[in-house]
């Protein structure tokens, strides 16, 4: 397996047909071409410092779940489910829907105050 891959399984244990993804985002259709085939992984290895987002459904939504090593067993959530899923270093920032609003934050009512002290040189 390549330094920057992860290999998906079709069954627990890294058993059955495999498939290896290097870094990049793979929708259903690109899951159903291959090996493994859509709503069928259920292990997966992940190279060193690398992270796969699975999702639970096509184009990178619905839930997701976040591997950064080894997984004889995706979990009952994820078994079976998986549509869609990018592999990426880990702590590298990627917007996964850039065009999306921010989401407002409320932090509820807030009493602030501040002393501000500035002090201004002037060397000629």
């Amino acid at each position: 397996m390549p330094a920057n891959a992860v290999q998906i399984y079709l069954a627990r244990d890294y058993q059955g047909a495999s498939a290896t993804l290097e870094e990049g985002s793979y929708d259903v259709q690109h899951l159903r071409a291959g090996e493994v085939g859509n709503d069928a992984i259920s292990s997966l290895r992940v190279s060193d410092g690398y992270q796969v987002t699975v999702f639970e459904d096509a184009g990178f939504k619905g839930a997701s779940a976040v591997f950064t090593a080894d997984t004889p067993w995706v979990g009952a959530d994820f078994d079976d489910v998986i549509s869609s899923l990018k592999i990426t270093k880990q702590g590298s920032l990627r917007m996964l829907n850039a065009s999306a609003a921010p989401t407002p934050v409320s932090l509820g009512t807030m009493d602030l105050t501040a002393t501000v002290s500035m002090e201004h040189t002037i060397s000629h």
